[in-house]
């Protein structure tokens, strides 16, 4: 009977001893994607330099590389004698959002887009992912321009020292520094996605309206692996209660 029982308290302290130290979750991978493009997906806000310009955009019901796309309008007014004109649309999507201190700390993003030019300059308008985070919006260089036909344009494995700042001074606005950069790690805010599209005129030049397209849009977020860790209080006190459990087993054999 007390064999049994021994047999018993061990499986038993052996249970709650695997639960313990059971290993922690691995990297893991969360994508965010639209090929449809609902207008009340999506938000836009709007960075000017000079005269600036305005963005339009409109959701068409055909005519993407697969079905609806965004079709996407920038605007830009010359500014004579004072500074070249720029506008910049950050377009964010509304649940885009990864939360580094719930989901784990970014290690790379891959970034994806479909994209054509409709007309208004031929090299189309700049192009690229954003993100937003703290109130802030950073972009990690461009995709390249558009061409006459859906073409898809990527990013890949973009990290944190990758992306900069977008700044109000007209002098500087895009920080390169260290602070410029956005928080990868378990520490950082929630970030939201989204793509951004510009376009700039000389101080000579006429205003241009440039018209362009996007379509499957697609970001990916590679986390990083969790570091390892030391046992936790509960996990000893499991092992030690099973190395209690099997010396009064053998105990009351002898």
């Amino acid at each position: 009977m007390k064999r049994h029982f021994c047999q018993a308290a061990i499986a038993s302290f052996g249970w709650v001893s695997a639960i313990a130290i059971a290993s922690p979750a691995l990297a893991a991978t969360f994508t965010y994607s639209d090929s449809t493009f609902n207008e009340e997906d999506w938000e836009l806000t709007t960075f000017t330099r000079g005269l600036g310009g305005s963005i339009f955009t409109q959701q068409f019901p055909d005519y993407g590389n697969d079905g609806e796309f965004m079709h996407v309008v920038n605007t830009v007014y010359p500014t004579p004698g004072v500074q070249d004109s720029w506008v910049i649309g950050v377009h964010r999507k509304t649940d885009a959002i990864y939360n580094p201190k719930t989901q784990g700390a970014i290690q790379s993003i891959d970034f994806s887009e479909d994209s054509i030019l409709f007309g208004g300059w031929y090299l189309g308008q700049s192009s690229g992912i954003a993100l937003w985070q703290d109130d802030r919006f950073y972009l990690a260089g461009g995709v390249g321009p558009q061409v006459e036909s859906w073409t898809q344009k990527q990013q890949t494995n973009l990290q944190q020292h990758d992306f900069f700042r977008y700044t109000d001074n007209p002098q500087n606005f895009l920080d390169f520094s260290i602070n410029g950069q956005p928080d990868f790690s378990e520490n950082g805010s929630p970030i939201q996605f989204g793509f951004f599209r510009s376009n700039s005129v000389c101080q000579t030049c006429n205003a241009v309206a440039v018209h362009a397209g996007i379509d499957n849009w697609k970001v990916t977020v590679h986390t990083e692996d969790p570091p390892a860790s030391t046992p936790e209080p509960s996990t000893l006190v499991g092992i030690l209660l099973l190395g209690f459990a099997a010396t009064n087993c053998k105990r009351d054999r002898s």
